[in-house]
C-alpha cells in the first residue's frame, strides 16, 4: 500500500515549490517598479490595458519596466525559475501588471493538483497511452490558443488546457517502467531524470532565443512551434498503439524474472 502514496508525495511537493513562482513574480515587478522612478505602483488596479498616448511618461516609464521584468525573467529562464508566459504577459496587447501576472502563475500552479486527479480518475476508465494521448493534445490547444490570445479573460482561459499537461510525464514513466525488469528500474529512471533535465535545459535556452528573435514580429510564434513539436510524441504513441501495444506485456518479463529466480535458488 506505501507505492500509492508515492505518486501523491511527489506532485504535492512540486506544486508547493511553485508556490513561490507567482510571489517572486510580484516582488521582482514591484521593486523594478519602485527602484525605476518615483512612480507609485498601484497593487489594486484592476486594468490589464497598455497606455494609449505614447508621448505620456507613464506609457515611457511602463516600457521601460516591461523591458527589465523581461530581461530579469529571461536570466531567470536559464536555470527553469520563471516561463516564457510571463515575457508573453507583460508583452503588448496584454501588457499585464503585477497583480495579472500573479492570478495567471498562481492558475498554472493547479496544473500539478489537477494533473494527479486527472491520472487517477481517467485510470478507472482508460488505458495509460490514451491518458497521454489526451494530455499532448490539450497541451497542443493550450499553446494554440496563447499564441493568439489578446484579451485578458482569454489569456486566463488558456489555462484550462493546460490543467493536464503532467499527466503524459508520469503516464509515459509508468508505460516504460512496465517493459523493464524490476532489477533494471533504478537505471531506467535514472535515464529518465537525466534525460528530462537535459531536455529542460536545452529546451529553456533555445525558446528563449527563439522567442527573443521573434517578439517584434509575432510573439505567439514560441507557442505555435511548441504546439507543432508536440506532434512528435504524439506521432510516436500512435505508432507504439499502431503496433499493439499491451499494457499486460510485462507480466512476461515478471514471469521471466521469477523464473531467473528460481533457477538461481
Amino acid at each position: 500500500m506505501k507505492i500509492f502514496f508515492v505518486e501523491p508525495a511527489i506532485c504535492l511537493s512540486a506544486f508547493a515549490m511553485t508556490l513561490a513562482t507567482p510571489l517572486t513574480t510580484q516582488y521582482v515587478y514591484r521593486r523594478i517598479w519602485e527602484e525605476t522612478s518615483n512612480y507609485s505602483f498601484v497593487s489594486d488596479s484592476n486594468t490589464s490595458e497598455c497606455g494609449k498616448n505614447k508621448s505620456s511618461p507613464i506609457f515611457a516609464f511602463q516600457e521601460e519596466v516591461q523591458k527589465k521584468v523581461s530581461l530579469f525573467n529571461l536570466q531567470m529562464d536559464i536555470i527553469g525559475v520563471s516561463p516564457i508566459f510571463i515575457l508573453y504577459e507583460l508583452d503588448s496587447p496584454l501588457c499585464w501588471n503585477e497583480v495579472f501576472i500573479g492570478y495567471g502563475s498562481a492558475l498554472g500552479s493547479v496544473t500539478f493538483f489537477s494533473s494527479f486527479l486527472g491520472i487517477w480518475l481517467f485510470s478507472y476508465c482508460m488505458e495509460d497511452i490514451h491518458m497521454a494521448f489526451i494530455g499532448i493534445s490539450t497541451t497542443m490547444a493550450g499553446m494554440v490558443m496563447t499564441a493568439f490570445a489578446k484579451t485578458t479573460l482569454m489569456m486566463f482561459l488558456v489555462r484550462l488546457p493546460f490543467l493536464f499537461t503532467i499527466v503524459p510525464l508520469s503516464v509515459l514513466r509508468s508505460m516504460v517502467s512496465k517493459v523493464v525488469l524490476s532489477t533494471e528500474q533504478g537505471t531506467l529512471f535514472a535515464c529518465i531524470a537525466f534525460l528530462e533535465t537535459l531536455g529542460g535545459v536545452a529546451a529553456v535556452s533555445t525558446f528563449n532565443g527563439i522567442y527573443s528573435a521573434t517578439v517584434a514580429w509575432y510573439p505567439g510564434f514560441t507557442f505555435l512551434l511548441s504546439a507543432v513539436l508536440l506532434l512528435i510524441p504524439a506521432i510516436s504513441l500512435c505508432v507504439v498503439k499502431c503496433i499493439n501495444w499491451n499494457e499486460g506485456s510485462y507480466v512476461l518479463l515478471t514471469q521471466e524474472e521469477s523464473s531467473e529466480d528460481t533457477s538461481d535458488r
